[in-house]
């Protein structure tokens, strides 16, 4: 190849250089500027404007006098397009005047003594500040002791219920829009399910509370209470709920409270599962569930983990047997050894 064939291109090299370029009849700042800002170039940046326009056979200016005219009006930061979210607004209670809404407090108090505390809940209306109700409770150590279901159920028997509304199902809160009996299902059916919802609960440290009544709405993946839908009034329910939870749940579950409050025509049930004792856990339900018939042969185990319900694992449930045989066998060595003395 002769020495005029032969063509060495300096660094930067673009192939447009090897066409006709057509520079701009006007180079003033306002005519680049006006091109840089066009629909087509607005969110590109000055490289690839440079780019795209020597591709075309069109020489504006020099890549570095792009970023000097666009840093001199302020625009030399990123030019794509951004993505705009609405800001997150944060949920208010609001109120314009007494006994429309009211809302609760739980304060750590020390006590006396070391590993001495008190908890103090505290009922107030949000308008007034007055306070509606308030109690105290000792506990052992300096654990804050989950009352909130209890507290929960206050502001139900003191009328307001509106107060749970925008709260979420968790360990120790589960909704249902309609009574048990009016589901479509097997009346063996739902009544299993009342005794596993209510099982679940005294499987827990905390205990719950089960509310009927009112209607829950999916959000970030977690049921939250949207509105008290309440049930048709009914004098035998709770008596029939008592019944089945005494037949079903082995043992029973001690100081079980369930109470309906009427509201816009019908009513809405409460069951609260207090704490339960350790020595009497796990609660068992009697029969159970296979390909949706209920079997009245075996047991059911549940236990509440976060908003949901999950079975008890036969190692959990193994374990329980082997540490329950463990202590029958100490304190009958510990009792024979009494009477040999």
């Amino acid at each position: 190849m002769s020495a005029a064939g032969l063509c060495v291109m300096p660094s930067g090299w673009h192939p447009a250089a090897c066409r006709r370029i057509s520079p701009l009849p006007s180079k003033h700042p306002r005519a680049i500027l006006a091109v840089l800002d066009s629909p087509g170039f607005a969110d590109k940046s000055p490289g690839q404007v440079y780019t795209i326009l020597l591709d075309r056979g069109v020489y504006l200016c020099s890549e570095a006098s792009m970023y000097r005219l666009l840093r001199e009006r302020g625009q030399s930061g990123d030019r794509r397009a951004q993505a705009t979210h609405p800001a997150k607004k944060k949920p208010e209670l609001m109120a314009d005047g007494p006994d429309q809404v009211w809302s609760w407090d739980i304060t750590k108090l020390k006590g006396p003594a070391r590993g001495i505390w008190y908890l103090l809940y505290v009922i107030i209306d949000i308008y007034s500040r007055k306070v509606i109700h308030w109690e105290a409770w000792p506990t052992e150590n300096g654990t804050l002791a989950n009352e909130t279901p209890y507290l929960a159920l206050r502001m139900i028997q003191l009328g307001q219920a509106p107060a749970l509304l925008g709260h979420e199902e968790s360990e120790w809160l589960e909704c249902k829009s309609f009574a048990y009996e009016f589901k479509k299902i097997h009346e063996s059916l739902w009544k299993h399910e009342l005794a596993e919802d209510v099982a679940q609960f005294a499987n827990t440290e905390s205990g719950g509370l089960l509310l009927i009544g009112f209607h829950t709405k999916r959000k970030a993946g977690i049921d939250t209470i949207e509105k008290i839908t309440p049930v048709p009034a009914s004098d035998t329910r709770l008596q029939a709920y008592r019944d089945i939870l005494r037949q079903r749940i082995h043992p029973p579950v001690g100081r079980l409270l369930i109470e309906s409050f009427p509201w816009n025509g019908g009513q809405i049930v409460c069951i609260f599962v207090p704490p339960q004792k350790y020595e009497n856990q796990p609660y068992l339900v009697s029969g159970s569930v296979i390909q949706g018939r209920y079997m009245r042969s075996g047991v059911t185990i549940v236990r509440r983990q976060g908003d949901a319900s999950i079975p008890i694992t036969a190692e959990e449930i193994h374990s329980t047997l082997v540490a329950g045989r463990a202590f029958l066998r100490g304190r009958m060595g510990k009792q024979a050894e009494r009477d040999g003395t």
